[in-house]
């Protein structure tokens, strides 16, 4: 959700370095260094890119948030033993590593920021009163991260912050 192609946008030189195609939204640093200063988030990364997610922290020049999905395979071994219905069920693969890593913390408020959610995080959501998801893919999220307007961002994170 960091990058969002926009038609006649040229890939990002300094991601091209790494490897990647990224189009970052125009205040994607901005977003970034305002969740890692505030100290009420705990942010944490739970996207395909794993590890190379940090690249993100290298270039808005922040610090690196934990990497949490995927789950490494002895995580997933235990993840096995704890959810054993989500696998049985098929669920969705970011929602049992979410599930695994805030299993020591039920209580905790969430607030999941992702381009559309499955059915089964839906589900989990509508029946935990701690998490909050932000679709990127819908309005007003969208709107707000593809926005060339600081004060944009700063209302993203008011929704942010309103789900903790």
């Amino acid at each position: 959700m960091f990058s969002i192609y926009r038609k006649g946008e040229a890939r990002n030189p300094w991601f091209a370095t790494t490897g990647f195609t990224v189009w970052p939204i125009p205040q994607a640093a901005l977003l970034l260094r305002l969740i890692a200063g505030d100290r009420r988030l705990i942010p944490t990364w739970m996207t395909c890119w794993g590890d190379c997610a940090l690249f993100w922290n290298m270039w808005s020049k922040t610090r690196f948030f934990p990497v949490s999905y995927h789950l490494t395979d002895r995580q997933d071994s235990n993840a096995r033993l704890l959810f054993p219905e989500l696998y049985e069920a098929r669920a969705d693969e970011k929602l049992i590593a979410v599930r695994y890593h805030l299993r020591r913390q039920p209580d905790r408020d969430i607030v999941w920021l992702e381009d559309e959610f499955s059915k089964d995080t839906h589900d989990w959501a509508a029946s935990n009163p701690h998490v909050t998801l932000l679709d990127a893919s819908r309005n007003p999220v969208r709107s707000l991260l593809l926005s060339e307007d600081e004060k944009d961002i700063h209302l993203l994170m008011a929704l942010i912050l309103g789900g903790q």
